[in-house]
C-alpha cells in the first residue's frame, strides 16, 4: 500500500520519507496508556467536539497532564491539517502526514519527534490507527470528507475536552487558594519580624533570641512556587503558632502588677489636687481691708 502525505489543503499524495515512526514492530507496544487512549478516540467518534475548543482544553492542562511545550507544538502541527468536519459526530480527524512534513514544520529530529508523539500517545491525547502496513495514508472526498484513513487520530482530546475543561477550572481554583495562602504567610511573617526587631530594640524582658532562631529557621523551610495549597496551609498553621509565641511574649513584657509604685503615685498627685481644690477662698492670709463711705472714719 502507498503512504501518503497531507498536501497545503488535505490532498493526499505519495510521501517521499521512510516507512512511519510507528510500525508494529517498532517501539509502540500494547501498554495500559495506549489502550486507554485508543478507548478515549471511540468516546471522541461519537461527539462533535469543535478542533479549536478541544485543542486549547488540552493546552490549558497540559502541565497538569504532563505535557511540554513542545509536545504542544507537535499538537498544533496535528491540528492545522485538520478541518472542522473531521472533528463531527461519527468521523474522526485522523493525520497521516509524513515524518518529512512533521519534521519540516516543527524543527524536530526523528528521534524527537518519535519522543514527542510517544509522550502524546501515552499521556491519552492522541491515539494512533495502523494501516495493515504499518504506514500512514489517507483520502478525502469531493466534499472534503474523510473517506480511509491511517495515522494520528486526534478523537481522544473531542472525549477529553469537558474533563480537561474541569480540570482547568480547578486548577484555577486552587491557584486561587494558594496564592491566598501565600499572600497570609507573607503578612504573617512581617508581623513577627517587626514585633521580635521592636522588642530586641526596646530591650524588652522574654525570650527574644529563641523566638528569633525559631524564625530563622521557619525561613528556611519556606515553600517554594511549586508547592501545593496542603503545604502551604501546614507551614501556614507553623507560622501562626510562631506569631501567638511572639505576641505573648510582648504581652508579658508590658504585664505590671496592679499596685506598682507608678501607680500609687499617681494615685497621691491626685489626692493633693483635689485637696488643693477643695480649701475655702475665705482662709486665704491676705490683709483685710475696710470698706465705707465716710471719709476719716473715727470709731466711737
Amino acid at each position: 500500500m502507498t503512504h501518503f502525505d497531507h498536501g497545503p489543503y488535505g490532498q493526499t499524495h505519495p510521501a517521499k520519507d521512510a516507512p512511519s515512526i510507528l510500525r508494529a514492530n517498532g517501539w509502540r507496544k500494547p501498554t495500559p496508556e495506549l489502550l486507554r487512549a485508543e478507548r478515549f478516540a471511540e468516546v471522541g467518534e461519537q461527539l462533535t467536539i469543535p478542533k479549536t475548543r478541544a485543542i486549547v482544553a488540552t493546552k490549558k492542562v497540559a502541565a497538569a497532564i504532563g505535557l511540554k511545550s513542545q509536545d504542544l507544538l507537535l499538537l498544533d502541527t496535528f491540528g492545522a491539517v485538520t478541518q472542522p468536519q473531521d472533528w463531527e459526530q461519527g468521523r474522526r480527524p485522523i493525520v497521516w502526514a509524513s515524518n518529512h512534513f512533521l519534521m519540516e514544520r516543527t524543527g524536530f529530529s526523528l528521534a524527537t519527534l518519535r519522543r514527542h508523539v510517544r509522550r502524546l500517545c501515552e499521556v491519552g491525547v492522541i491515539s494512533m490507527k495502523d494501516s495493515p502496513n504499518g504506514k500512514r495514508w489517507g483520502r478525502r472526498d469531493a466534499d472534503g470528507v474523510i473517506v480511509e484513513a491511517y495515522g494520528f487520530d486526534l478523537a481522544p482530546m473531542a472525549a477529553r475536552a469537558e474533563e480537561f475543561e474541569a480540570l482547568y477550572e480547578r486548577l484555577q481554583a486552587e491557584r486561587a487558594h494558594c496564592a491566598s495562602l501565600r499572600n497570609a504567610i507573607t503578612v504573617t511573617r512581617r508581623m513577627i519580624r517587626a514585633k521580635i526587631e521592636k522588642a530586641l530594640e526596646a530591650g524588652l524582658r522574654g525570650p527574644w533570641s529563641n523566638l528569633q532562631d525559631v524564625f530563622r529557621a521557619l525561613l528556611e523551610g519556606l515553600p517554594g512556587r511549586s508547592e501545593r495549597a496542603g503545604g502551604l496551609e501546614s507551614y501556614l498553621d507553623r507560622v501562626k503558632a510562631l506569631l501567638a509565641s511572639v505576641e505573648c511574649s510582648f504581652e508579658a513584657a508590658f504585664d505590671w502588677p496592679r499596685d506598682s509604685d507608678l501607680a500609687k503615685d499617681s494615685t497621691r498627685q491626685d489626692a493633693l489636687k483635689d485637696s488643693k481644690n477643695m480649701r475655702p477662698t475665705s482662709l486665704e492670709n491676705e490683709t483685710h481691708i475696710l470698706t465705707t463711705n465716710e471719709p476719716n472714719p473715727v470709731m466711737k
